[in-house]
């Protein structure tokens, strides 16, 4: 017995598609705030990141939504010193600038600059090495050469400085 295994259809590649549209919309206004805080409450990590040039859901709209968190250490995470996040340059291995971020305990929140809502396809090395910290590590880690330098208060001063 022969099976033809060839299909006559010819594949139609679209970016957008209306029916898939249509029956993801009414996950748009579902809040997953209370899905986040039982994450946290089980010990989970969590890393939320974002990119600074997203008109979408961008830094400002995720910070008000964090603020419904009533995780028992959100103070500390909001008390919590903010850091420069430096990676290793694919080219050089040098540390680069890639964003900022702040952590406590199993909350992580990065803010990536130069990137927009698809954050990997614009800062596709930034995506990796915070994907390799949170794997390997289970934190962001600041890859300066000197930890001084991770500071963000301490880096924003010196700037605004000169």
């Amino acid at each position: 017995m022969h099976v033809n295994l060839v299909s006559s259809k010819e594949a139609i590649y679209s970016i957008y598609n209306d029916t898939v549209y249509e029956n993801l919309l009414p996950d748009g206004m579902v809040s997953y705030v209370d899905l986040y805080q039982k994450l946290l409450e089980e010990d989970l990590q969590i890393l939320l990141f974002v990119g600074n040039m997203d008109r979408k859901d961008g830094p400002v709209g995720v910070q008000e939504w964090m603020k419904k968190l009533n995780w028992e250490y959100m103070d500390d995470f909001h008390a919590s010193s903010g850091n420069v996040y430096y990676y290793p340059s694919d080219d050089t291995g040098e540390p680069v600038v890639g964003g900022n971020f702040r952590q406590y305990k199993n909350l992580h929140y990065l803010t990536i600059y130069s990137a927009g809502h698809l954050v990997p396809s614009t800062q596709l090395a930034v995506s990796r090495r915070m994907m390799k910290d949170m794997i390997t590590e289970n934190k962001l880690l600041c890859h300066a050469e000197d930890s001084d330098d991770c500071n963000l208060d301490k880096v924003a001063c010196e700037y605004m400085n000169n």
